[in-house]
């Protein structure tokens, strides 16, 4: 019994503690695959293929050709299109932000990829209610009306700040007189509840700095 148990010891430290969550992932970039700086990804038509690593190393995103898939190590998944724009991860690596500016590049049509779903999808909850909000502060009507949600940055790991602004062609918002045309909202992307609405000047003061330019222009101009 006794040398039954030495050799259960001696084997243990042989082999060192066992890793909780089995062997770790390895993700290998394709060949080929470039990494932009920044989180730009270029039009679908120049047919170029970029990946987008996860902020702890673990996961993958390819885009080719404006077709997205998401590699873990283990499986891969396709996750949509993309016309041209920005793919955000969050900081704890478990999903990211499309924002598509699809046609004239002045649109933003923003989504969520949750990488904890089994069956991983474009989520749009945010974007819908985040316009709600805009619609009913700035009394929108009429079939001309519509509204772009644009990223801004991550509160947290589960909470977007986003600018929100009626789009470019849009008709039927009413501005009040002080002159503003936008919203700020913060809110969780995978089930679209709003936690915080800033106004326009709220939101420009807390989220922008001096000489920052964006897709949305209101950081455009420092406050």
């Amino acid at each position: 019994m006794l040398k039954v148990a030495c050799s259960v010891i001696l084997l243990a430290l042989a082999c060192g503690p066992a890793v909780a969550g089995g062997p770790a992932r390895h993700v290998v970039r394709p060949e080929g695959c470039a990494v932009p700086k920044g989180d730009q990804v270029q039009p679908a038509e120049f047919g170029a293929t970029e990946c987008f690593p996860s902020p702890d190393g673990r996961k993958l995103v390819v885009v080719r050709g404006g077709r997205i898939s998401v590699d873990d190590g283990v499986r891969t998944t396709a996750a949509g299109v993309i016309d041209y724009g920005r793919l955000i991860w969050n900081p704890a690596s478990t999903g990211f932000i499309v924002s598509d500016n699809a046609g004239s590049g002045q649109t933003s049509y923003l989504s969520y990829v949750d990488l904890r779903q089994s069956s991983p999808h474009r989520i749009k909850a945010l974007r819908w209610t985040a316009a709600k909000q805009y619609v009913r502060r700035f009394k929108c009507g009429g079939p001309g009306v519509y509204v772009h949600s644009w990223f801004d940055s991550w509160q947290d790991a589960d909470h977007a700040r986003i600018f929100v602004i009626e789009g470019v062609h849009s008709e039927g918002c009413r501005y009040p007189e002080d002159g503003e045309i936008g919203i700020g909202v913060v809110g969780d992307p995978v089930t679209g509840r709003i936690d915080k609405i800033l106004t326009e000047t709220q939101a420009r003061t807390a989220w922008c700095t001096p000489g920052r330019r964006d897709e949305s222009a209101l950081c455009n101009t420092a406050p």
